[in-house]
């Protein structure tokens, strides 16, 4: 999560929320990265985190992967 003590304003977390959500490639998902550290510093672990879940979900778009199961049953 991106919490309020890493980007204060709501307005911009809702935005880079949605940016996060639009990215199509593992690329887009390091170019936000990269602006955030720019911007904000290091990211905690619960922004690392987020991160992470981004870039796999993008590089299942990229690969056409529909649904990755994890866990015990999968």
């Amino acid at each position: 999560a991106l919490d309020a003590d890493y980007v204060p304003e709501p307005a911009l977390r809702i935005n880079l929320y949605a940016r996060l959500a639009r990215a199509s490639e593992p690329a887009d998902v390091e170019a936000l990265a990269d602006e955030l550290e720019d911007r904000f510093g290091p990211p905690p672990p619960e922004a690392v985190a987020l991160l992470a879940h981004a870039r796999l979900r993008a590089l299942c778009r990229t690969l056409r992967v529909a649904r990755l199961d994890g866990g015990p049953q999968a």
